[in-house]
């Protein structure tokens, strides 16, 4: 599959956002005119443009689920360092601890 992207993946959330949000604004500034040009119907721009909102949508639930899980982790695993900390094992909480703080989004 990397080669269909030309080996640039993963492609994070947020540049698919911005594709997705360019390629919204590009067919609403053509597709009136590519309507009036008999190019597409009425009817089949309206419909693509409804679907690729969706997708806008969809991608944007994803992202902020990821994002959700991605913090719901991290306190699992501080709770994982505090529960090493407290049974006497210190070198594996500080192990778990800078784990999760290289994994902190900047």
């Amino acid at each position: 599959m990397a080669d269909l992207f030309g080996g640039t993946l993963p492609i994070d959330h947020a540049a698919q956002l911005e594709e997705v949000r360019r390629e919204l604004a590009l067919r609403e500034k053509v597709y009136p005119r590519w309507i009036e040009n008999g190019r597409l119907s009425a009817d089949a721009a309206q419909r693509q443009i409804v679907v690729l909102k969706a997708v806008l949508v969809s991608l944007h639930d994803v992202t902020k689920l990821r994002g959700e899980q991605a913090a719901e982790h991290q306190r699992g695993m501080i709770h994982a360092a505090d529960i090493a900390a407290s049974a006497g094992q210190r070198q594996a909480a500080a192990a778990i601890r800078q784990a999760v703080e290289e994994r902190r989004p900047r």
